[in-house]
């Protein structure tokens, strides 16, 4: 690693970024969050951002280098979303103007496609999915962080998460091992592999230890992003899939029952035409 990159701030940049390897890094620095290298490279692409340098373009070693206002973020930050991707916040937390030398940082929130919490205006669910396979049984925990809601289920075979995943849409899907993230990748929905577990009162109405797990696997991931008191929660409900009418993915768009087939969006549909409700809660429901 070039000399230049090891002045303190950037020795703190980099110890900050070890921990968040799958998200754009928003780096606070006085009025802005800046990003560097790779991420700032690709941010800017995405976001049609000028990317500059910051030790100079024209200096030996440049740095990649963009960013975003602070009081402005949030329009940046919900783009990034949208497409997928990331974010992690990285927060001065000392007054540079009462620092002597390196203000300390670090990182307050991970924002993910499915913990947006800016998501809670919507007329639909924001579903974060945890999906694990203990002993060939599949167990299946689905949350919206917004409202503090989840479900619980247990399917036999990976054809069956497939099929439920599909007519869920989840906003991102959390998996145990590599075999179930090739399976629902073609999904195309954001998707990460994360072994860490957190057990919760929250799980007392699991029906098996398949959703038991799966559960610990979406509340480990719901502390380590959220890095806040969960307290709005509520007990996971469990559910039989058989217990519903089952209508897959295909038959559920021709019908057009959640989004038009000519826009692709809620307008047009059957539950546009039914939904008269003048509340984000009321539309969900």
């Amino acid at each position: 690693m070039e000399t230049i990159h090891q002045t303190p701030m950037m020795k703190q940049y980099f110890s900050i970024k070890a921990d968040y390897p799958d998200a754009f890094l928003f780096y606070r620095l006085g009025d802005f969050y800046e990003l560097f290298f790779e991420d700032a490279q690709i941010v800017a692409k995405e976001l049609e951002l000028t990317l500059t340098a910051k030790n100079g373009k024209n200096a030996e070693h440049p740095i990649p280098m963009c960013g975003v206002p602070h009081h402005s973020a949030a329009i940046y930050i919900e783009q990034l979303i949208e497409k997928g991707f990331n974010v992690a916040i990285c927060e001065q937390m000392e007054d540079p103007k009462a620092t002597k030398g390196l203000v300390k940082r670090e990182v307050i929130q991970v924002i993910t496609p499915g913990t947006y919490m800016a998501a809670l205006g919507e007329k639909e669910n924001r579903y974060l999915l945890a999906v694990v396979n203990v002993a060939g049984r599949f167990g299946l925990a689905r949350g919206d962080v917004t409202t503090g809601e989840s479900w619980l289920t247990t399917l036999p075979s990976r054809e069956a998460v497939l099929r439920e995943v599909e007519g869920l849409v989840p906003s991102e899907i959390i998996v145990d091992d590599a075999e179930l993230a090739d399976h629902l990748s073609s999904l195309g929905i954001p998707l990460s592999v994360q072994t860490d577990r957190l057990a919760s009162p929250l799980s007392s109405g699991a029906r098996d230890e398949a959703q038991v797990s799966a559960f610990e696997l979406l509340f480990a991931y719901l502390t380590r992003t959220q890095k806040r008191a969960l307290d709005h929660l509520q007990p996971a409900v469990a559910y039989e899939v058989e217990a519903h009418m089952q209508l897959d993915a295909n038959t559920a768009r021709n019908l057009e029952l959640f989004r038009s087939a000519r826009s692709g969006e809620r307008k047009g549909s059957l539950l546009a035409l039914l939904d008269e409700t003048t509340t984000a809660m009321g539309g969900r429901l």
